[in-house]
């Protein structure tokens, strides 16, 4: 009878957990992080369902291309309207084909990837917090928009890709706060703010110069940067393949229900010798 009430009692702690803890971190405050290698989406791009007029960039070709430390320059294989991002050299590195075919473009439609400098007030605050927890500071917040020329209005953004493109940024000289950045001394990584979730992208270049980044969904970006060594748990090995979300709480979980786990297999364990 004991034997039995132990089971009970561990898998009613496992299934418990499993529901407290994603509740625990809304209750006090805990950031929704996300650790990403590649972010890869499968959902198909949809339109925003916003009936708002919006103006329909023309494409500006970015004449000064990114420049690696030793010196080669990358061009950006998608035409893109940088006119408003003060100046900061950014090239789109995936073949053009599988941008397009990515973003779902039709015959008749043209993709304009839109850079703007800086960001609004709610996904600022978003950015802020998650670069505070991450214990790096704020180096540029910037934007990145998906339009589509030859659609209609109300449904010329694209927000989500069917599958990640990379973008390589040059790295700033200064951080939000104007102090300088020494460039070789410190790690760079990409927040995206992305409906209410931040995401935290690895750069996947080790130019100092440079700050490389896949990614399929588009809204508020920020570059970061921190110590030597301050964003290794990004690496692709020890980082969920598929994006999913990795709250502060999740560690929490999973400790639990392994115990609980244990202690039921070790139960049946000397239930079966008996």
């Amino acid at each position: 009878m004991k034997k039995r009430v132990l089971l009970a009692l561990t898998m009613a702690m496992a299934t418990a957990a499993m529901f407290i803890s994603p509740a625990v971190a809304d209750v006090v405050g805990l950031p929704a992080l996300v650790a990403s290698a590649t972010s890869n989406n499968t959902q198909r791009p949809t339109g925003s369902g916003n009936s708002v007029q919006t103006p329909k960039p023309a494409p500006v070709v970015q004449e000064a291309s990114v420049k690696k430390a030793d010196g080669t320059t990358i061009s950006s294989t998608v035409p893109m309207n940088t006119s408003t991002l003060g100046g900061v050299p950014v090239a789109l590195t995936t073949p053009q084909g599988a941008v397009l075919e990515s973003a779902g473009i039709q015959q008749g439609e043209t993709l304009v990837p839109t850079l703007s400098l800086g960001v609004g007030p709610e996904a600022t605050k978003a950015l802020t917090d998650a670069t505070l927890a991450t214990g790096a500071k704020m180096a540029l917040p910037f934007d990145i928009t998906m339009y589509v020329q030859g659609r209609n209005a109300e449904d010329n953004r694209v927000r989500e890709l069917s599958a990640p493109v990379t973008f390589v940024v040059q790295t700033p000289a200064y951080d939000a706060d104007g102090k300088a950045i020494d460039k070789k001394a410190v790690d760079f990584a990409i927040l995206r703010g992305h409906e209410g979730v931040v995401t935290l992208l690895p750069d996947l270049d080790d130019d100092p110069n440079t700050v490389t980044f896949a990614t399929d969904r588009f809204s508020a970006y920020a570059i970061i940067y921190g110590e030597k060594g301050s964003f290794n748990l990004t690496a692709k090995d020890s980082v969920p393949k598929t994006g999913d979300q990795l709250p502060v709480a999740v560690p929490v979980t999973v400790t639990v229900c392994l115990s609980a786990m244990a202690v039921t297999l070790v139960a049946l364990n000397k239930k079966k010798r008996a």
